[in-house]
């Protein structure tokens, strides 16, 4: 069956995290240079990576001010409040993206995002990415009172497109939160397998109805469906 509608995940899926990670660090640096004792590109870029975990610490400030060296350290809520506002400014693509919105779009596919997160720091990064002006729906958690993997988001999501669940796709990188939850909600799930965040199918659960390691490979399956 043709899928009326091809929806994302938008962290670690439509982004390289690690990748984003490294171009926050500059900004990070600048941000905080009068609080921050000298520090090498090189080594501050590692520690952010290290501290943001695939995007899943929730205490990263007080994790920056063990692992960094302060000349003045701020509070570790205004860390906390820092990163999820500036690194929505250095998010990056993950490589074939924009050729892949393309050629869906072009083949006729309705396009969304689907995301949790904050209002702001992921409509920010709808709009650096360049996705505002190649899909027709994004979904952000905060702004809507659930967050994946509830199946309502997914559904919220499919009424904004004009589609039925069971003619669309939902593409992500969290087997749980995106996959499955898609797939509980009627969606045909495709897992794009991050090597960077780790993330592991579990063992028990059903598997995928596609498994991709390239945003590109979607476009073959598309083509084919």
């Amino acid at each position: 069956m043709a899928a009326g509608a091809v929806l994302f995940d938008l962290d670690n899926t439509l982004t390289p995290r690690r990748a984003c990670v490294r171009a926050f660090a500059p900004l990070f640096a600048a941000d905080f240079a009068d609080a921050l004792a000298p520090v090498d590109a090189e080594a501050l870029a590692a520690v952010l990576v290290e501290v943001d975990r695939g995007g899943y610490n929730p205490a990263r400030g007080a994790e920056l001010l063990e692992k960094l060296a302060w000349r003045e350290a701020p509070a570790a809520a205004d860390l906390d409040a820092h990163w999820p506002r500036r690194f929505a400014d250095a998010v990056v693509p993950r490589p074939g993206l924009h050729e892949l919105l393309d050629a869906l779009g072009a083949a006729g596919a309705r396009l969304g995002v689907v995301t949790n997160g904050g209002v702001y720091s992921q409509n920010r990064k709808v709009d650096v990415l360049g996705l505002r002006e190649r899909v027709q729906s994004v979904v952000v958690s905060d702004a809507v009172g659930c967050k994946k993997p509830d199946p309502r988001i997914f559904a919220l999501a499919c009424q904004e497109l004009g589609v039925n669940a069971e003619d669309s796709w939902f593409v992500g990188d969290h087997p749980e939160n995106d996959v499955l939850g898609a797939m509980r909600a009627g969606m045909t799930g495709v897992w794009i397998r991050d090597a960077e965040t780790g993330h592991d199918w579990p063992e028990g659960a059903p598997p995928p109805h596609h498994q991709i390691e390239t945003l590109l490979e979607l476009r073959d399956l598309h083509a084919r469906r």
